[in-house]
């Protein structure tokens, strides 16, 4: 980072699934929320504009984060899906601090170089999927969600309240919509 005032940046990394957006949004409830879209990845600022309103199309990084600051009022910044941020967005990021990410695993080298401390969230221990399961379904079958999910919290509540069949239905139903497009 070449200039950036008090205060740290830090990656929530993890597996699709694992909890990253739950964890950084209860990190910093207050935030203002910006998000990376693959396929808007070339729109610059479209992370930073979804954050904080739209930014001027004019201005270098550093111009940029010190509206994004005065925008920010003190309240950090959120940025969900730092893998899929513009490379605008990537270059204001260098200039500012409050700063919480989500990433996925891929993209820890990437959080690193813009100087983010980096917390690895790991899937869930068979005793903790177990209890999730059972307090979302205490007649879930408990054992066949802990297999099936291997301790990824999104696929244990979607296994433990629709039954472990359904993560394969749903995706069966997205494949056969796709290929009626």
């Amino acid at each position: 980072p070449r200039h950036r005032s008090p205060g740290r940046n830090i990656a929530v990394i993890g597996d699709p699934g694992i909890g990253k957006s739950v964890v950084a949004a209860a990190a910093v409830p207050n935030a203002a929320v910006g998000q990376g879209v693959s396929l808007l990845a070339t729109d610059p600022w479209f992370a930073l504009n979804r954050a904080v309103g739209a930014l001027p199309r004019s201005g270098g990084p550093e111009a940029v984060a010190s509206r994004v600051i005065a925008a920010l009022d003190g309240r950090p910044l959120l940025i969900d899906d730092l893998q899929w941020v513009d490379p605008a967005t990537l270059e204001v990021l260098q200039f500012l601090s409050s700063v919480v990410a989500t990433a996925r695993p891929e993209a820890q080298a990437l959080a690193e170089q813009l100087g983010f401390e980096c917390v690895v969230l790991a899937p869930l221990d068979a005793a903790a999927a177990a209890t999730l399961a059972r307090s979302v379904n205490p007649e879930a079958d408990v054992d066949a969600v802990v297999a099936f999910a291997m301790g990824n919290p999104l696929a244990i509540v979607t296994a433990a309240r629709d039954g472990v069949g359904a993560l394969g239905d749903v995706v069966a139903k997205r494949l056969v919509s796709l290929d009626e497009v």
